[in-house]
């Protein structure tokens, strides 16, 4: 098993906000999109989905040894059970599909490769709009004879982007000057629309704006919302005389 503390490059005591600051930082150098390894992403991306849920964390830290499966566990529910599900695999054509996290948010169609028992040949899948990570998906009769296909959609993380059920969160960078005074910017969404934003005045820093309604929308559902976490930067070249009179007002 990977160890997913190594990848991020985290001791095992981590807490919540140093695994993410960890995935974020990996995230950037290593996403595809920037130039980066896929594979690579994809193992940061499993190992912070593992981390940074408390159960999966709990499971992936303390897992179930074999001999809990002995005979002092239900020996024969256990085989029976372990039986069904395999004959249920057999009827079935099962794979894993990674997906972005715009494709995530949008759906929309892909083609993807499949072995069927009369050999190997590309399907069209429908990607349903808000799907979730480890979500599994069943396509019936696409996998020939009769057998169903159920893809398990695995979803990339994204550099500046995270998803919270049906909320999406991001962040922006403001002159200090802006947040005093307000101004209106323009956020361009995953849904790939151009949507001004108002910033109020003395909008403080830290300060989360909301866009509502530029979540994540899943079928016949109501969509969640965009967050945006406004974040300061200090002006460059500030005329002496400002700097004076900030001064006075101190006095």
């Amino acid at each position: 098993m990977a160890d997913y503390y190594q990848i991020l490059g985290v001791p095992r005591t981590a807490n919540e906000s140093d695994i993410k600051k960890a995935y974020r930082k990996l995230a950037m150098k290593h996403h595809p999109d920037r130039g980066g390894d896929s594979n690579t992403f994809q193992h940061i991306t499993e190992a912070y989905e593992t981390l940074s849920d408390p159960a999966k964390r709990a499971q992936y830290d303390n897992p179930i040894p074999e001999s809990a499966y002995g005979f002092n566990h239900d020996p024969f529910g256990h085989f029976f059970r372990d039986l069904n599900r395999r004959a249920q695999q057999q009827r079935d054509a099962r794979i894993g599909v990674w997906i972005s996290l715009e494709d995530a948010v949008n759906g929309g169609k892909k083609i993807i490769s499949l072995t069927t028992p009369a050999g190997p040949v590309q399907v069209e899948i429908r990607v349903p709009p808000g799907v979730n990570n480890t979500e599994a998906i069943r396509y019936p009769g696409l996998a020939g004879n009769g057998r169903d296909l159920v893809v398990e959609f695995r979803v990339h993380g994204h550099p500046t982007v995270e998803r919270d059920n049906l909320n999406l969160w991001t962040s922006i960078e403001l002159d200090f000057w802006k947040l005093i005074l307000g101004t209106t910017i323009t956020i361009k969404t995953l849904q790939g629309k151009q949507v001004k934003l108002t910033v109020p005045p003395l909008t403080k820093p830290e300060g989360v704006l909301r866009l509502q309604g530029h979540g994540i929308k899943r079928d016949n559902g109501n969509p969640g919302h965009l967050f945006i976490q406004v974040k300061a930067t200090m002006p460059t070249n500030i005329p002496q005389d400002l700097i004076d009179a900030i001064k006075k007002t101190q006095e």
